[in-house]
C-alpha cells in the first residue's frame, strides 16, 4: 500500500523533520506533524497528498521523513514546521543528474521504497501501534489480477513488495461451487 501510495500520488520529495527540543513523546511529536500538515495546507491555499512516518534516532528522540508531491522552499518548510531542521531530497532531479533513473516515475519509486524501509523498520521497532500517516482521499484505486493457482497470486502479489500476504481459496468454502479461485489481501 505504502508504494502504490507514493507511486500513484506522485510523491517525490522526501523531507526529513527534526526535532530540536529532542522530543522522546512519541504523541507529542504526532501532534506535531498534524498541525505542520494544516500548517502546510494552508500555506498551499489547498491540500495535498503526503505519507509521514515516525522514526527514532539512536538516543531515542523522534523525527519524521515526510514524502510530497510538490516542491517547497527550505525556508518556507523550516517556517511551516517551526520545530527544528529540514532536509529535503528531489529524488527525480537526483536521479535526472546522475542518469541513473531513465524511466517515468522513477523518482517516485525511489521515494516509495524509502519511505517503505520507514514503515517496515518503524513497524518492527514498533509497540503495535502505527508509525506512519497519509492524506485521506488520496488512496490508489484497487487492484484486480488474474491468476490460476495460488502461486501465481502469490508470485504477482510478491512483485508488488507487499507484506502480510492472506490468501484463501475460496473452493476451500461450503457449498462453492465455482471455478477455482482466490482471493488475496496485502498490506504494505
Amino acid at each position: 500500500m505504502v508504494r502504490r501510495y507514493c507511486v500513484h500520488n506522485e510523491l517525490r520529495f522526501l523531507w526529513s523533520l527534526t526535532q530540536a527540543r529532542q522530543d522522546h513523546d512519541r504523541e507529542a511529536v504526532r501532534r506535531d506533524v498534524q498541525r505542520f500538515i494544516r500548517r502546510l495546507h494552508r500555506h498551499l491555499g489547498r491540500a495535498i497528498p503526503y505519507l509521514y512516518v515516525l522514526e527514532t534516532h539512536k538516543s531515542g528522540a523522534w523525527h519524521v521523513h515526510i514524502a510530497l508531491p510538490c516542491w517547497i522552499h527550505h525556508r518556507d518548510l523550516a517556517r511551516i514546521w517551526g520545530h527544528g531542521l529540514v532536509w529535503v531530497t528531489d529524488h527525480g532531479k537526483r536521479a535526472r543528474k546522475k542518469r541513473v533513473m531513465d524511466r517515468e516515475g522513477q523518482g517516485m519509486r525511489r521515494v516509495a521504497g524509502y519511505v517503505a524501509k520507514y514503515v517496515s523498520k518503524a513497524y518492527e521497532a514498533g509497540d503495535g501501534r502505527q508509525g506512519y500517516g497519509v492524506a485521506e482521499g488520496h488512496q490508489p484505486p484497487s487492484v484486480l489480477v488474474w491468476a490460476l493457482t495460488e502461486r501465481e497470486v502469490r508470485d504477482l502479489i510478491d512483485g508488488m513488495a507487499a507484506h502480510e500476504l492472506v490468501v484463501f481459496d475460496l473452493t476451500e468454502l461450503d457449498g462453492y461451487e465455482g471455478p477455482p479461485a482466490y482471493w488475496a489481501r496485502w498490506g504494505p
